[in-house]
């Protein structure tokens, strides 16, 4: 980037870092209140534990690593929720600001006004869209923080090929560090390796003249492509190793039973928004919509304004798309939109039958692969382009305005690119009500601390009733939530992981309802739950690892109050007994065969570690990188006024 530009973007940086700050604080504004982040898959604690689970290395499939055990150690020194609401806005408020030094990259700013233009706009597309809001609403908060990394893994991929070195080692720095951000989650690490193989593995963005005059380092050469590629697959080897040990260990222990369920399929499909149903299933996910859950769409998305707000959208890419027909970068950028388009269409595929078929054969014969069921996530990979393209339209309709009248009137440029952000906003126009309505904090019961006090320091495990993994609790404001007691008490928790969703097709103008269970891949849970409700003595639950038992009085599912329920927690030690909780306790020898080995727990911790230190050293190192870099530019520049 030449002198020029970067002063550009100096001069602008501030202003579109406040309206990244502002955008995220309208759309999270129930956070600001009291309370924990409650609210479907979102489960957030006082405190969280080290225990098997938060490793990966328990009974239930690593599907929070290493976001469980990060929580677990940060919420040793400050609230866990806290921790949450921190974390979910730094990932819009990078999100947005990724995207517009995305653009800026793509398309040098020439003056203040240009490069505030393309910031403003490409920062609010990257916050204010309907996949940020519909996984806002779903509580999937960590997911979003890898969508936060993505821009920054595109711009970094991208400059690895700088003509300075100490550009490149910088990027390099940025890069290993924004992977292991978006290895948040296994979905955020396999989303980064993919966008990193594609930012390293694209033709490079041409060089400008000015920008190789900076570059005072240029005579070294960088990395051929198959070297590039082979670094960025070893990145993404030590990111994804919390999560591919556990799964090893998963498929070595049970076998064919730890293959996914294939009916979350068709349960997690994208699915079309609107009138349109299951047809407009393309159109949905092109504009960044399509969740599987009807329930976390808001109202303008399942209107016929969504035709309004698609046919926007369409307009401002296919200008952004038109402003680089005479850009050095066109190649480059019409390989990225072409990329998007072919994914969006793979993604379609795998919303219809045949593609289903073809799922279903993948997730029943290849362990993991039910990583990949819910298909809408995948368009978070979609979002870098797109911020670039709506760049590119900023910049046009900036140039526009400053250079042509409109009825013999001089438009205002700052009024253009206000106008600008607000259609953006009005595609979307009830996201803040939305969140406002699903996102509200809850306050736990003090039962929790009663339980907290009990089990603290025991050894066994803890089975958990009502079966599986939702609830409603009446303080949730009856929202279906996970239940939170794998992350609240520092014991680990079994609890069958079926998972019943409610499916919503349209066919012949008819909303057609049923529910799916989708099975769980814990075994021992499923047992325990079994032995539980037949009326088992308390050494069968024993000789399964479970020394406690946790009843917990939900709006719903109800436990079954049947004679040989009772039976069995008659032959239990009630510990706590409260309103909404009851603590069993189960006399007897507890069996340790379930506990993980000490070769397992010392395997999992180091590869916790490893992904830590990636983020930290790499963050570390392009910071000293670029003050050395800096000093040396300042020195350059003394000897050659």
């Amino acid at each position: 980037m030449s002198r020029r530009a970067l002063r550009s973007v100096n001069a602008a940086l501030g202003w579109v870092n406040l309206w990244c700050i502002v955008l995220t604080c309208i759309l999270l504004w129930p956070l600001f209140k009291r309370g924990y982040l409650l609210t479907r898959d979102a489960v957030s604690t006082p405190r969280s534990y080290i225990t098997p689970s938060a490793l990966g290395i328990g009974d239930t499939t690593a599907r929070a690593v290493p976001q469980d055990a990060f929580l677990a150690i940060v919420s040793q020194f400050m609230d866990g929720g806290l921790a949450v609401k921190i974390l979910l806005f730094l990932a819009l408020i990078l999100a947005g600001l990724g995207a517009a030094c995305l653009g800026w990259y793509f398309l040098f700013p020439g003056t203040r006004g240009q490069a505030l233009a393309q910031g403003l706009v490409a920062a609010t597309f990257a916050i204010w869209n309907p996949f940020v809001v519909e996984r806002l609403l779903q509580g999937h908060w960590s997911l979003l923080v890898g969508y936060g990394a993505l821009p920054w893994i595109g711009l970094t991929g991208t400059m690895v090929m700088s003509p300075g070195r100490y550009t490149r080692l910088t990027a390099w720095a940025a890069l290993a560090a924004s992977m292991a951000v978006a290895g948040f989650t296994p979905t955020g690490a396999v989303m980064g390796i993919i966008f990193a193989v594609i930012s390293v593995g694209l033709p490079k963005r041409p060089i400008d003249v000015a920008e190789l005059r900076l570059a005072i380092d240029h005579t070294s050469n960088p990395l051929t492509y198959w070297q590039r590629v082979l670094v960025v697959l070893a990145i993404g080897l030590l990111v994804t190793l919390p999560w591919l040990y556990p799964s090893f260990l998963q498929v070595a222990h049970n076998g064919p039973a730890s293959l996914s369920d294939s009916a979350g399929i068709s349960a997690f499909a994208a699915r079309g928004e609107g009138p349109l149903g299951s047809l407009g299933t393309f159109f949905s996910l092109i504009s960044l919509g399509g969740i599987w859950n009807a329930d976390v769409v808001p109202a303008s998305r399942s209107s016929f304004f969504i035709f309004f707000a698609l046919a926007l959208q369409l307009v401002l890419l296919g200008i952004g798309v038109w402003r680089f027909r005479r850009s050095k970068t066109r190649r480059l950028v019409y390989l990225w939109t072409g990329g998007a388009l072919f994914a969006t269409l793979i993604v379609t595929f795998f919303s219809y039958p045949f593609g289903t078929q073809v799922a279903v054969w993948l997730v029943e014969h290849i362990p993991g692969a039910g990583l990949f069921r819910d298909t809408q996530k995948w368009m978070a990979l979609m979002m870098p382009i797109y911020a670039v393209l709506m760049s590119a339209c900023a910049r046009t309709v900036y140039e526009f305005s400053y250079r042509h009248k409109v009825f013999e009137t001089r438009v205002d440029t700052r009024g253009a690119i206000a106008l600008l952000c607000m259609l953006i906003i009005v595609m979307l126009p009830d996201a803040p009500l939305a969140t406002g309505k699903h996102l509200q904090p809850v306050i736990y019961s003090s039962s929790w601390n009663e339980i907290i006090k009990a089990v603290e320091g025991s050894n066994g495990d803890m089975a958990v009733l009502p079966a599986g993994q939702l609830r409603v609790f009446d303080h949730a404001e009856n929202r279906p939530v996970l239940d939170p007691a794998p992350r609240l008490v520092p014991v680990e928790v079994l609890n069958a992981d079926d998972l019943p969703v409610q499916m919503t097709r349209t066919l012949d103008s008819q909303d057609e309802h049923n529910t799916v269970v989708v099975r769980g891949e814990n075994l021992r849970a499923h047992h325990v739950e079994q032995a539980l409700l037949q009326g088992a003595p308390a050494g069968v639950l024993a000789s399964l690892g479970v020394r406690w038992v946790l009843i917990e009085s939900v709006v719903a599912p109800k436990v079954p109050d049947t004679l040989e329920f009772r039976n069995t927690l008659r032959g239990l030690e009630p510990v706590v007994t409260a309103p909404d909780l009851t603590l069993y306790r189960v006399p007897g020898i507890v069996s340790r065969d379930y506990s993980p080995t000490r070769w397992e727990w010392a395997f999992a911790f180091t590869f916790h570690i490893v992904w830590l230190l990636l983020m930290l050293v790499g963050y570390t190192a392009m910071t000293w990188l670029i003050v050395k870099d800096r000093k040396r530019a300042a020195e350059a520049s003394q000897e050659n006024p």
